[in-house]
């Protein structure tokens, strides 16, 4: 028998399940998947391991840990979910290109409500469920647990604001984290939030994210190779505003153009290239000369271009590469109300980096990185003081990229460690595979850098 806070929830989410789904329907966050999203999926036999996350992001993260399960002998089937069309899509198309991820299906989750989970699980029949990130359904976790499939948490997120929320139903809430045999988080500040919601700390640890493997790997290979590249000698330095957000290009502008001449040259990447016209316009109204970057593939003007030419990024995919190219980064999301953006990418380029107030989805990262130097935290109203104590210090400029990158290439991979810390957890029946699972849990706790 579900308890009564359970049987309140499935009765509330069935009377708002209309119009919730109502507008992500007519978007297509939901897909096609019609049959999974209610329980009825074809998908499964042979007892596969699940695992889960929301999009993209997240489901990298999942093939990440799926990738290293296989280095590490893991030879069963498993099954891939993700909650939106792009996040399958990524999911479909690593799968293809991939043969040595093993045996593998995709399909999307089930809604958590009218009994879908239930259903999937009983057609799915999974030996475990990992759920990446800040996935927490309170049915599927219910109905898990009710059919003896164990919940691991891995790689798990809680941002503030998503705590402050949550907070009203702490009760509930509680009941739900007390689901999970074991919760990996990517960060302390993640760890404390989930704890102040119930969260029972002796099964859990902060151990990171296999998001950011790629970058440790990147940040060692620019060492490798003797360090980031400079910029052409006589050019302008560049500045790269990365993922900004409605309000930050102004910003931004205003105080690149308040530097003393010649300035620098100025390329902007928006989080969503559906602003790109008004940025356009934005930039038109200042003063400015926009340029693509898909016209010229370049983050610098071309040669020849008014000193006033600022470059957009108009394409998905290429920030963490094009970091690469400039001289100072900027963060967005982080000088306008907002939870900021991965300040690692630029790190891993070993670029000095200026930030916002702004950073909570990134607070443990944008502290450490500040700690040592390699990032800067200005209000807006001090970014023009933040850009010219980088530009006019080069010297300053190049030890703080280099602390970035040293930051990054002495942690270790993630992915492995939850492959290793899911392995351990399947080894053996309850109590033994648990308890082996939660003392290594422990031990790369402690072992963090």
């Amino acid at each position: 028998m579900a308890p009564l806070s359970f049987l309140l929830y499935r009765a509330l989410g069935a009377l708002a399940l209309g119009p919730a789904l109502a507008l992500p329907v007519v978007r297509g966050r939901f897909g096609t998947r019609w049959p999974d999203r209610l329980g009825y999926t074809l998908t499964g036999g042979g007892n596969p391991l699940w695992l889960h996350g929301a999009s993209v992001g997240e489901a990298g993260s999942a093939l990440a840990i799926l990738q290293s399960l296989r280095d590490l002998g893991f030879t069963g089937p498993a099954l891939l979910t993700s909650g939106t069309p792009a996040g399958l899509a990524a999911l479909t198309a690593r799968l293809k290109a991939c043969p040595a991820l093993g045996r593998a299906q995709i399909a999307a989750p089930p809604l958590d409500f009218l009994g879908a989970p239930g259903r999937f699980l009983d057609r799915v029949a999974p030996r475990a469920l990992i759920v990446i990130e800040t996935e927490i359904w309170p049915e599927l976790f219910l109905q898990s647990s009710l059919r003896s499939t164990p919940v691991l948490m891995l790689s798990a997120r809680l941002s503030q604001r998503s705590h402050d929320r949550l907070t009203k139903f702490r009760g509930f809430i509680a009941q739900t984290l007390a689901i999970p045999a074991l919760v990996a988080t990517i960060g302390e500040t993640d760890l404390r939030l989930l704890t102040d919601l119930g969260l029972d700390p002796q099964k859990a640890a902060a151990i990171g994210s296999p998001k950011f493997d790629a970058l440790i790997a990147q940040a060692q290979a620019t060492l490798d190779r003797g360090g980031p590249g400079q910029s052409p000698p006589g050019g302008p330095p560049l500045i790269l505003a990365g993922s900004t957000h409605p309000g930050e290009e102004e910003l931004i502008l205003r105080a690149v153009g308040s530097l003393p001449a010649p300035g620098p040259a100025l390329a902007m990447a928006p989080r969503h290239l559906t602003r790109i016209p008004d940025i356009v316009r934005l930039i038109e109204s200042m003063g400015h000369r926009p340029s693509l970057f898909s016209a010229t593939g370049a983050l610098r003007p071309p040669q020849g271009a008014p000193p006033n030419t600022v470059t957009l990024v108009d394409k998905m995919g290429l920030l963490a590469s094009l970091y690469r190219e400039c001289d100072l980064a900027l963060v967005g999301g982080s000088f306008v109300p907002g939870s900021g953006h991965n300040p690692l990418e630029p790190a891993a380029a070993g670029k000095p980096i200026i930030f916002g107030p702004n950073m909570s989805s990134f607070k443990d990262e944008a502290a450490e990185l500040e700690a040592l130097g390699a990032a800067v935290s200005a209000p807006k109203a001090f970014l023009p003081q933040a850009i010219s104590a980088f530009l006019s210090n080069p010297a300053k400029a190049q030890a703080s990229g280099l602390s970035g990158l040293r930051y990054l290439s002495e942690k270790k991979p993630v992915a492995p460690i939850l492959a290793r810390l899911a392995l351990k957890f399947l080894s053996g029946p309850a109590p033994d595979g648990p308890q082996k699972a939660l003392a290594y849990l422990r031990g790369q706790a402690q072992a963090r850098p």
